[in-house]
């Protein structure tokens, strides 16, 4: 009966440790089944030497009573096994989650965006400003004391009076006895005399390279200090169209400018370039109305002895007196008609012997 005691003794207590073992698996304190029977191994080893060792060294089971007990302690380990996978299959497989990865979003692209100003058209050629600015160094001041044409004043400097020409112009001429009175000449000189006088006569000379011209003439650029800024009178004749850029190396340090200043002035046909369609054309003097012929005292007409071509008055034929002139007669303003062998229509105009 001991015995049998102790065997029953040593089953319950291995089947106690499978019953804790089977119940931790349950509670879900280990997911992995290979590691839950590993510990349940060495729990129900660890019980079964305690317990033997706390057994009498003197009570052995019987053979027969050993495979009774093993037979019911496999059969019992077996039920459990069962029942661990039964809980293992049911509990939910924990699936690691795919790492979550955070995506930064891009900035959107920056999209041009149109300026909201309305945009500026192109700037057409610089018109040129109301003011000039002075110089650095404008030169001698003087005062001028005659225009002589758009181009050429008198001055007084020092005392002294000069005749300027103004460089790297021209304007139409008006007084050049080689060449007729060209069109737009009397407006450049009116220019030229309306600058001065807003200016009260007081200039800047500005030299260039050259002092004088074949002329003798001090060749000056001329600053005129008008009461809302001061102006360069070359300058100022080219840009309204009173004159065209005429330049003679090595005076030539405002071309450029002069340049752009007449390209600007016959683009938008400003003084003689609209009135005139260019520079140089000569003025086409009027016809002149010939003044009516006064009655003439005549001498009867005598036959062969008067000159058909003076048929108001009774003048002999040159073949007959030779040449006459008009001190050698006593008419005055009368009708003159082709060839006039005398020479008394002088400017032809029709009408013979008009003065003296």
């Amino acid at each position: 009966m001991k015995r049998g005691s102790v065997v029953v003794s040593r089953t319950r207590t291995r089947f106690v440790s499978l019953v804790i073992t089977a119940l931790l698996l349950l509670s879900g304190c280990s997911s992995d089944t290979s590691d839950a029977d590993t510990a349940d191994s060495k729990q129900t080893a660890t019980a079964a030497t305690v317990t033997e060792s706390s057994a009498p060294t003197t009570a052995t089971p019987t053979p027969a009573g050993l495979s009774a007990v093993r037979a019911q302690t496999i059969q019992t380990a077996t039920a459990t096994t069962a029942a661990r996978a039964t809980a293992t299959a049911d509990r939910p497989t924990a699936t690691s989650a795919p790492p979550t990865v955070t995506t930064t979003p891009m900035p959107p692209t920056a999209t041009a965006v149109p300026p909201t100003e309305t945009p500026v058209p192109p700037t057409p050629t610089p018109v040129p400003p109301t003011a000039t600015p002075l110089p650095v160094n404008p030169g001698e001041e003087a005062q001028v004391v005659r225009v002589i044409d758009g181009d050429t004043v008198d001055v007084v400097v020092g005392g002294t009076q000069y005749r300027i020409r103004i460089i790297g112009v021209d304007t139409p001429a008006t007084k050049d006895p080689n060449s007729p009175v060209m069109c737009y000449g009397a407006e450049a000189t009116a220019f030229t005399q309306e600058m001065v006088n807003r200016a009260n006569g007081r200039v800047f000379l500005e030299k260039d390279v050259s002092e004088t011209d074949r002329y003798d003439r001090l060749l000056r650029y001329v600053w005129l200090a008008h009461p809302d800024g001061n102006r360069m009178l070359n300058y100022a004749l080219v840009t309204q169209g009173y004159a065209q850029v005429s330049t003679y190396p090595p005076d030539v340090k405002y071309t450029d400018m002069f340049l752009s200043a007449q390209q600007t002035a016959r683009n938008e046909n400003r003084g003689l370039w609209g009135a005139c369609g260019g520079f140089g054309v000569p003025v086409t003097p009027p016809t002149p109305t010939p003044a009516p012929v006064a009655p003439q005292p005549t001498a009867p007409p005598t036959g062969g002895n008067c000159d058909p071509s003076y048929p108001s008055v009774c003048i002999p034929p040159y073949s007959q007196v030779g040449d006459l002139d008009c001190g050698d007669i006593p008419f005055r303003r009368f009708t003159v008609i082709p060839p006039d062998p005398h020479g008394f229509d002088r400017d032809h105009d029709g009408v013979g012997c008009e003065s003296g």
